[in-house]
């Protein structure tokens, strides 16, 4: 009789390698990382999540994630490794305490933080940041109060590029004035207590360590790319190909393009180039200076700009020139949009106290500076110039039908004119910088973030003008946020620059920020295809050994009031390395506010570095007293 099927030895071999592969499956999967978010004992975070249910505060489903992060696979996982008790003590406090815990664990690489009972009105950073490899602000998710506690709270996410242990920062940063610069910034608890370590299989994250390949170098993009210019920072201790790459060490590392750094050696070539003059211009009040300073700091010679911080050009108000050997020169002129309205009346005038601040003309002498500028024999070939927007401009433009009611803002409006001023077979390139250049920007939530990048490439197609490139510089900004030199300060600034004597690498003016943009602009003005095309250039040319001259050339007024442009700047010239100014130029000749303005009612105040200044705004042509029609630069 024939054995049953069943009981074959075949049979018998594939239930029992079934059974087998069942069991090592199971013992797999209890001895695998866990995909919950544990500390760094492997106790699970189940704990502070019961204790968030037993304060009624509510759990993660009601935010749309996944407390437990299992989405995770391939061993990732997010532990605490340090702080569980510092976050577990803050569900404890009072209703009138700010602090912040883990709210959710979205995925194995990120989660959202929640700051409970948020101050009204007040702005707060949320860091993560790694030493000397990563910074990155966590996105403003949303702004309300919450369903249980009635408290307000403003919930942030996070995410971490790649395994490591990060540090979680909470500040209060709230808006500032002139005296809060000084002052620390508040952190939150329980930072600086918390922190978290991600690991992780490369299945899993993106490395962004490593360089995307085949990416046009960012001066080469079409003109509206860089309207969404999306990227992170790296540290110096992560090891990324030179490019994005500044003096400090940190590279920006941009989603769409690659941006292509210069060295101070590379500067000298361009300072010897026969193939005629490079020129760059930056447009704008003292954020964007720090583009200019920025663009000289990495031209000089260590040797040469010693007295930097001390030199005229430092600060100036007026215009500034750095020429080197005849071949390259970089330019500034102060230039405030904001000062520009679209209906100026002659004879009007801005009074702060007994001092003008801006009499009427700003706009006809913009208009008189840039055919000034432009019609010298060498103009320049690229262009930063600072459009006025605020990010609240932006959000504006909500759809095209209010748009069409109500007309762009303003600030568009005046940009739009701005660049028309420009000669049709002038083949340049103007970049417009948007608010986030300046440091006190407010946070922008992230459901927001959408609505600015589309507000931004409407901006560019409303120009309609090739030579014209809006950059977008919220992740470029926002990510050096953080200043790594004290824990307690963060947004000390509206200037992304400061100065500083970095003698390893000779750097003056310490940005990041700025110093990227700068290199942008040189790589446009002297490798429009990329610096491998430019390279291979200069070798066929040869090399042609001369000492480096420098000239400075400046019009700086030893005051900021009265807002001006001159049409034409009375340029006063030296040579040779940076010299401390014993003085600036003297302050251009304005009278003081007419005496009838003075015996007006203020329309407002201002806090300005002086103090608090009684504003008023006076129309001269209704009164008997003209004489801010003698204030003419």
């Amino acid at each position: 009789m024939e054995p049953h099927p069943l009981f074959s030895s075949k049979a018998r071999a594939a239930v029992f390698l079934l059974f087998g592969a069942n069991f090592l499956l199971t013992w797999f999967q209890l001895l695998s990382p866990s995909c919950a978010v544990q500390d760094r004992q492997g106790t699970s975070i189940g704990n502070v999540q019961a204790a968030r249910r037993h304060h009624r505060v509510p759990n993660a489903s009601k935010t749309g994630g996944t407390a437990s992060g299992c989405s995770c696979s391939c061993g990732s996982r997010l532990q605490i490794v340090s702080g569980k008790d510092a976050l577990a003590k803050a569900l404890h406090y009072g209703r009138n305490d700010t602090y912040w815990d883990l709210v959710d664990f979205l995925r194995p690489n990120s989660v959202q933080v929640r700051i409970m009972n948020a101050e009204p009105d007040t702005d707060y950073s949320v860091m993560a940041v790694s030493a000397g490899r990563f910074s990155k602000p966590g996105d403003l998710v949303s702004i309300t109060n919450d369903a249980d506690s009635k408290l307000p709270q403003q919930v942030y996410h996070l995410e971490f590029p790649f395994a490591g242990e990060y540090s979680l920062l909470v500040h209060k940063t709230y808006p500032f004035t002139s005296d809060d610069r000084r002052k620390p910034s508040p952190l939150v608890p329980p930072s600086p207590r918390v922190s978290v370590n991600v690991a992780h299989d490369d299945c899993v994250l993106n490395n962004r360590r490593e360089k995307k390949t085949g990416l046009l170098p960012c001066q080469a993009v079409q003109h509206d790319l860089l309207t969404e210019w999306n990227g992170e920072w790296l540290g110096p201790r992560e090891r990324v190909s030179s490019n994005g790459r500044m003096r400090s060490g940190w590279s920006f590392m941009p989603m769409q393009c690659s941006l292509e750094t210069f060295t101070t050696t590379d500067f000298v070539t361009i300072s010897l180039s026969s193939s005629g003059k490079t020129s760059i211009a930056v447009l704008g009040d003292s954020t964007d200076r720090g583009v200019f300073l920025s663009l000289v700091d990495m031209a000089l010679q260590p040797e040469e700009k010693l007295e930097f911080a001390t030199s005229n050009i430092g600060k100036c108000w007026g215009r500034a020139s750095v020429q080197i050997n005849s071949a390259l020169e970089i330019v500034y002129q102060d230039y405030r949009p904001k000062m520009i309205r679209s209906e100026e009346k002659p004879g009007t005038v801005t009074c702060h106290d007994e001092h003008i601040a801006l009499a009427s003309g700003y706009r006809e002498n913009r208009t008189a500076m840039i055919k000034e500028l432009m019609h010298q024999q060498n103009p320049p070939q690229v262009l930063l110039i600072q459009s006025g927007c605020r990010s609240k401009h932006f959000l504006s433009v909500s759809a095209s039908s209010k748009i069409d009611k109500t007309g762009p803002p303003e600030c568009m409006t005046l940009t739009r004119e701005f660049c028309s001023l420009f000669p049709s077979d002038w083949n340049g390139t103007i970049y417009v910088s948007t608010p986030y250049l300046n440091g006190f920007v407010r946070e922008t939530p992230k459901k927001d973030l959408e609505h600015y990048w589309y507000a931004l490439r409407w901006f560019s197609d409303y120009i309609n003008d090739k030579r014209v490139r809006i950059i977008d510089l919220y992740q470029l900004a926002s990510g050096m946020r953080y200043n790594t030199e004290s824990l307690d300060r963060i947004r000390r600034s509206q200037h992304q620059h400061r100065w500083c004597n970095e003698t390893a690498s000779g750097t003056q003016v310490c940005s990041n920020v700025t110093e990227a943009l700068a290199n942008l602009l040189i790589g446009r003005a002297v490798a429009p295809q990329g610096k491998h095309h430019w390279k291979q250039r200069q070798q066929a040319a040869g090399k042609h050994p001369v000492k480096q001259k420098v000239r400075i050339c400046t019009d700086c007024p030893a005051s900021l009031l009265p807002f001006h442009i001159k049409p034409k700047p009375d340029l006063t010239c030296t040579s040779g390395p940076l010299m401390h100014a014993d003085k600036v130029g003297p302050v251009w000749n304005t009278p003081p506010c007419p005496s009838e303005c003075l015996k007006t009612m203020p329309t407002g105040g201002a806090k300005t570095q002086s103090g608090m200044v009684d504003i008023r705004v006076c129309d001269l042509n209704s009164t008997k007293d003209n004489s801010s029609h003698f204030f003419q630069l």
